[in-house]
């Protein structure tokens, strides 16, 4: 009888903080698919390109191969996982490690680049849109929070894999590496998406993190209507800010792909590939300071300024690095501060697009730049990798990096005044 009620108490307080479950959840998705797997890509240009006789440009043209299908398969996986979100997850991570699998055993670029389409399918399931939609129907208040920890759990992860990662390859090989991250996602994404996922709190009997059943009842997991202002998908797609954001969310990547280049610049300044994964843990680092701090500055003040911090981060930091001569405190504090600021690739989005437009269609509209920024943010590596191959430095990459940035931050500034003049989120 006594354990009968014990377990009746602590099943109350388990599912009452359930909320915070799902966080768990977007922690594992951000940690494996962008910490583990996007942000430790850069280790593995270098290895392949000298095993296979190539330059850096042909190598890390699989990671745009990679954001090219992800954007192909957001429109077909999103009406799938919706309705059946914990097979479409357990499938997407199946597929990963699949891929996983295969790139440690390719023989030619091509192999690797056929690798990355079935590894952009896999991360399909796992779009931009799907932890912050989750993190909106499961969190009323809060939601800048949680979803900033979900997003600081990739650039943790990314920073401790990285060093572990160098070592890997350095000890053994890249196909080693490959293997390594092919266990990692099936002993730690697979089984929280089959078990303990779920798309929102009334599929539990359960209210929204946050909410007052008094003064706002839920309404199938969601805000209650009366809380879901702004604008409809077809409002948004008259506005100025909706386009603005189409070209801001690939930006944002682009600006962040000069991460994955790290190791890369550090061998090509001649502290070794080694150093550049540290450089790449302490981008990190400054992504994961980022991503709690924005998402907490967007909660308490307006959007504006997490947007001005991150944009001016990049500048400031990209521009650290590139007067650095080499000197390691001041590559650790350019890193630091560029990560502190590029961690916005898929916060800022998300916290825009609710500033911008609201909630009535948010996760619809979000889904339009997370594709827009899967199609062609992915090209930002490709390019670093180009402009160095053709000039055998990362100066034309800087400074084009330091233009999108400040380009992010115009638009945005400009997008938040257009909105805020005419009540696009409907909030006066």
């Amino acid at each position: 009888m006594v354990i009968r009620i014990f377990m009746q108490k602590l099943k109350r307080f388990f599912l009452s903080r359930y909320a915070w479950c799902i966080v768990l959840c977007g922690c594992a998705v951000y940690g494996t698919t962008l910490g583990a797997l996007g942000y430790t890509v850069g280790n593995f240009f270098l290895p392949i390109s000298r095993e296979f006789g190539c330059g850096i440009g042909e190598v890390s043209l699989y990671v745009t191969i990679n954001s090219i299908v992800i954007a192909l398969f957001i429109p077909l996986t999103r009406a799938f996982t919706a309705r059946h979100m914990r097979l479409s997850l357990s499938l997407g991570a199946g597929l990963l490690v699949l891929a996983l699998l295969g790139m440690s055993q390719v023989k030619s670029l091509w192999q690797l680049y056929g690798c990355a389409v079935i590894l952009g399918a896999g991360s399909g399931f796992f779009n931009g849109a799907t932890v912050p939609t989750l993190i909106d129907s499961w969190f009323y208040k809060k939601k800048g929070t949680a979803l900033g920890i979900c997003l600081s759990s990739a650039a943790l992860i990314g920073a401790i894999m990285n060093p572990v990662l160098s070592g890997i390859i350095a000890a053994s090989s890249w196909r080693s590496g490959y293997l390594f991250l092919a266990g990692l996602v099936a002993v730690v994404l697979l089984p929280l998406m089959a078990l303990v996922i779920r798309p929102d709190p009334a599929s539990m009997g359960l209210k929204p993190y946050g909410l007052d059943p008094a003064a706002a009842p839920a309404q199938s997991g969601k805000r209650a209507d009366n809380a879901l202002t702004g604008l409809s998908m077809k409002e948004a797609l008259a506005t100025f800010p909706f386009w603005a954001m189409m070209l801001m969310a690939p930006a944002f990547s682009i600006g962040f792909g000069l991460t994955s280049h790290l190791p890369t610049y550090a061998s090509s300044i001649g502290i070794g590939a080694s150093a550049g994964a540290i450089l790449t843990s302490a981008s990190l680092v400054g992504g994961m300071l980022g991503k709690l701090t924005l998402g907490m500055l967007n909660d308490r003040f307006s959007t504006r300024v997490p947007l001005c911090a991150a944009q001016l981060c990049v500048v400031l930091g990209v521009g650290v690095l590139f007067v650095s001569q080499g000197s390691p405190l001041l590559l650790g504090l350019g890193a630091l501060i560029f990560g502190y600021g590029s961690c916005t690739t898929a916060l800022m989005p998300a916290m825009l697009t609710s500033a911008l437009f609201g909630q009535r269609d948010y996760n619809r509209i979000l889904t339009w730049f997370t594709t827009s920024s899967s199609l062609l943010g992915g090209f930002g590596s490709t390019l670093y990798g180009l402009l160095y191959d053709a000039a055998g430095d990362y100066v034309s990459s800087m400074l084009v990096c330091m233009a999108v940035a400040s380009l992010c931050l115009l638009l945005g500034l400009a997008s938040l005044w257009v909105a805020g003049k005419k009540d696009y989120a409907g909030r006066i």
